[in-house]
């Protein structure tokens, strides 16, 4: 098994603004109230340093009502749409500019 792991310090030490939820725990929220622990408890921590979170890899309505229900306002994944090239993002964009 490959662990991978980020220190928490770099949250001091380098100029972050954002914090991106890892697709993992976007699975996790929705199968597991562990999951859902960690990404509040993710929330919370960006709220105690002003970052804005993003979640990725958000691939159906349950794990956006999650994220949504536990604050992330920046959600991106298939749900919304497949990875698109410039010109149809734009078209894709004028359909649902509200």
């Amino acid at each position: 098994m490959i662990e991978r792991f980020s220190s928490l310090n770099y949250l001091n030490r380098l100029p972050v603004n954002v914090l991106k939820i890892d697709r993992s725990f976007v699975q996790q929220s929705v199968i597991s109230q562990k999951g859902t622990r960690m990404i509040h408890s993710i929330m919370d921590l960006a709220r105690n340093f002003d970052l804005l979170v993003i979640a990725e890899g958000v691939e159906d309505q349950e794990q956006m009502d999650t994220l949504t229900r536990l604050g992330c306002r920046l959600i991106q994944g298939f749900h919304f749409s497949r990875p698109l090239d410039e010109e149809a993002a734009v078209v894709f964009l004028g359909k649902h500019d509200d």
